[in-house]
């Protein structure tokens, strides 16, 4: 009897030892526990994400109570407050009681979630579905708006409908128009009108040198509404590019449908005015 194995039959055990655990390792058990480990993975990656943005907000949220132990906030903190808390900054839509009213809550909570309900009941109210018609009789009148007039109708019907995933969504496409409307010569080469591009209209309509509001709302829009985001990651903000690509999939709320007609609202009156005042200085140059 030979005392070694025969080669070949050795190298066959081998492979067939190997094709084995190939099977095994490709099983679909395998497969799935595999699928588990990295859907645990992801989602251990998204809760780390979201829980140190839910300190970053607390950080802030804090900040401003210690200064609201002290006194009442103006209305131009509160803007800031709102904006850096992620939410459009309240100018002029506010009365004075109502902006009392709102620092009163706020001093007496600890717990920065109750903060964030405060809020998103403070800005539906004061964007309620009567003021947004309201609004809607207004922006008609506007010129910069004559062509999309019967879009903004439809977008203000679906918000009253709660059919909020449609309202929130499809409001900033029609920013984006009137801005290339209104700037032609900023769009690139290829007749796109990107962020960027938006970012220099708006630029162009808000006055952030001498108006601090603007300056809040020039802030909100580029770190919010024109931010990135990435795929299976957390969205804590109102991202149009997150709602265009379908990144997020929770925004269709009344608070984020509120907060959209807010943005259109200060930026396309911005827009009407910006155009006014062109047109009355080409009025006044000599021919």
């Amino acid at each position: 009897m030979n005392k070694y194995p025969n080669i070949p039959n050795l190298f066959e055990k081998v492979a067939e030892h190997q094709r084995r655990m190939e099977k095994i390792t490709q099983s679909p058990l395998v497969e799935i526990m595999k699928k588990q480990k990295r859907f645990s993975e992801s989602l251990s990656s998204i809760g780390r994400a979201a829980s140190e943005f839910q300190k970053q907000m607390a950080v802030v949220a804090n900040r401003w109570k210690e200064l609201l132990q002290e006194r009442e906030l103006t209305l131009e903190e509160l803007s800031e407050l709102l904006s850096e808390l992620n939410y459009p900054p309240i100018s002029t839509d506010i009365s004075i009681d109502s902006l009392q009213d709102l620092n009163n809550q706020l001093r007496e909570l600890e717990n920065f979630n109750d903060q964030v309900n405060v809020l998103d009941q403070f800005i539906v109210r004061v964007f309620h579905k009567e003021y947004i018609d309201e609004k809607l009789e207004t922006w008609n009148e506007m010129d910069c708006l004559k062509d999309r007039i019967h879009i903004m109708e439809e977008i203000v019907n679906a918000h009253k409908l709660e059919l909020f995933s449609l309202s929130t969504l499809a409001v900033f496409p029609q920013i984006e128009g009137v801005l290339a409307e209104t700037f032609p010569k900023l769009r690139n080469d290829k007749g796109n009108f990107t962020g960027d591009y938006q970012k220099k209209a708006l630029e162009e309509v808000l006055d952030t040198e001498s108006n601090k509001f603007d300056g809040v709302w020039n802030s909100y829009y580029k770190k919010n509404t024109l931010k990135g985001f990435l795929h299976l990651e957390p969205i804590d903000y109102l991202s149009r590019h997150a709602l265009a690509h379908g990144a997020d999939k929770d925004y269709g709320t009344v608070v984020n449908s509120t907060k959209s007609l807010m943005i259109f609202d200060y930026i396309v009156t911005k827009v009407e005015y910006y155009r006014i005042e062109i047109e009355e200085k080409e009025e006044t140059l000599p021919e």
